[in-house]
């Protein structure tokens, strides 16, 4: 993968790939789409995604990763998707994904995921869908929510109070 650093979108949803996603993927530079869904992918997330600052669109959704979410996910400055629901990632739900000002659609639904919901998410000026039900979640929402004047879809059932 790491040889092909001027490709512009990466299409392989469906495709049958298990095993770990390899690190060179930060290579992709010039990527602007990736779409990993339903590929049968395990293991985590790697740090080097954050180096894909001009990438608008990551999906991994319905694989087997595990793992904590990288907190170099929110240097993807770009990024106006990140769907990375029904899979097995845990931990806390990054604050650096506040810093994704252009982020439209996150999905994050269907995890492991803990903690609260980050304030952070109070700065995701352009978000107009969050995903994160059926999660480990706790705690309120916060109430900052109610100001992202862009948000039409907040899913947060299946949590804890």
């Amino acid at each position: 993968v790491g040889g092909l650093t001027s490709i512009r979108e990466l299409v392989l949803s469906g495709s049958h790939l298990p095993g770990p996603l390899p690190a060179e993927l930060g290579l992709l530079t010039s990527a602007q789409r990736i779409e990993l869904g339903s590929t049968s992918l395990s293991g985590c997330l790697p740090e080097e995604l954050g180096a894909l600052t001009d990438l608008a669109y990551f999906q991994a959704d319905d694989n087997s990763l595990s793992c904590a979410i990288p907190s170099e996910v929110g240097l993807m400055d770009a990024l106006t998707v990140l769907k990375l629901d029904h899979n097995s990632l845990e931990g806390c739900i990054p604050t650096e994904l506040g810093q994704m000002t252009n982020l439209v659609y996150l999905e994050l639904g269907d995890n492991d995921l803990g903690c609260a919901i980050p304030d952070e998410f109070c700065d995701l000026a352009s978000i107009k869908l969050i995903d994160i039900k059926y999660n480990d979640l706790e705690g309120p929402i916060p109430d900052i929510f109610y100001a992202l004047d862009n948000l039409d879809c907040f899913v947060a059932q299946g949590n804890r109070p």
